[in-house]
């Protein structure tokens, strides 16, 4: 587990008051909905730069 994954599950832990088995699961969650983000972000700044031109 990298340290931003332990990051990840302690903050689940501490402020939503997950159980242990339930972080993987909600980790899970935030991971993919960030990846997600990041995903959308750079296709519209593709599309925007490529309509600039």
């Amino acid at each position: 587990m990298t340290n931003t994954e332990e990051s990840i599950e302690h903050i689940i832990q501490s402020f939503i008051g997950a159980e242990p088995e339930q972080c993987d699961t909600i980790k899970n969650y935030l991971i993919l909905a960030v990846n997600t983000s990041t995903a959308a972000t750079e296709a519209a700044f593709l599309l925007y730069s490529r309509s600039r031109f």
